[in-house]
C-alpha cells in the first residue's frame, strides 16, 4: 500500500518497523498524522507551488534584458553579465531568499489549519501548480525583464547625459546596471509574497 501512494506515512508500532523502512515519513502516533497532514501538508503544497514558479520567475527575469540587448548590438555573442555576475546569480544573489521562503512560510497560522481541516481540501481543488497560474508568473517575468531593458537602455542611449566628456562606462556598467535591477526587482517580488517574517528572512532578503 505504502509503494502504490504517492506519499508514504509509516507509523512506528509493535508489529514492527516494516512499513516505516518503505515510507516516505514516518510518525511515532496515529495522532501526529493530523498535523502532519493538515498543518505541514497544507504549508508544503503552497511552499512548493511557489518555489517551483519562482525560479522560473527569477531566470526569465534575469536573462530577458541580456536577450533584448541582442536588437540592439547587432546579434553579438556580447552578454552583458560578466562571468562573476553569471555564476554569483543563483548561488549567491538570489537563492537565499527563496530557500528561506520553503523553509518558514506560513500563510495562515499553524492552530488555525489543525482546527479547520477543510482549509487542507480548499487549497488541495485550487490546484495552484496548474497551467494558468505558471503563464501568470512567467508574463510577470517579461514584463519585468522588458521595463528593466527599457530603463536600463533609456538611461545610457544618450551618452552626453551624464558628463561633459560624452563618456559613460561602458558595456560593463550597463550590465552591472541591469543586474542590480534585476536583483531588487526579484527579491521585492518574494518579499511581497512573504506573509511569516523571521530574522533569517529579512537578513536573506534585504542583506542580497
Amino acid at each position: 500500500m505504502i509503494l502504490e501512494a504517492n506519499v508514504g506515512v509509516g507509523i512506528f508500532g509493535k508489529e514492527g518497523r516494516q512499513a516505516v523502512r518503505s515510507c516516505d515519513f514516518a510518525i511515532a502516533r496515529f495522532q501526529y498524522l493530523r498535523n502532519l497532514m493538515f498543518v505541514h501538508g497544507h504549508y508544503y503544497y503552497r511552499r512548493i507551488a511557489t518555489v517551483v514558479f519562482y525560479f522560473f520567475y527569477k531566470n526569465v527575469t534575469f536573462v530577458g534584458p541580456a536577450i533584448c540587448f541582442l536588437f540592439m548590438n547587432g546579434y553579438s555573442p556580447q552578454t552583458i553579465y560578466s562571468e562573476l555576475q553569471l555564476i554569483g546569480f543563483n548561488l549567491m544573489f538570489s537563492a537565499l531568499p527563496i530557500i528561506s521562503y520553503g523553509l518558514f512560510e506560513q500563510h495562515l497560522p499553524p492552530t488555525l489549519l489543525y482546527e479547520k481541516p477543510s482549509l487542507y481540501k480548499e487549497s488541495a481543488k485550487t490546484n495552484l501548480l496548474h497551467i494558468k497560474y505558471f503563464v501568470a508568473w512567467m508574463a510577470l517575468a517579461l514584463w519585468n525583464c522588458f521595463v528593466i531593458f527599457l530603463f536600463d537602455f533609456s538611461l545610457f542611449y544618450d551618452a552626453g547625459g551624464f558628463n561633459s566628456s560624452q563618456r559613460v562606462g561602458g558595456l560593463w556598467c550597463y550590465g552591472t546596471v541591469a543586474y542590480t535591477c534585476v536583483i531588487f526587482v526579484i527579491n521585492i517580488m518574494i518579499a511581497l509574497k512573504t506573509r511569516y517574517w523571521v530574522w533569517f528572512t529579512h537578513f536573506t532578503i534585504w542583506g542580497t
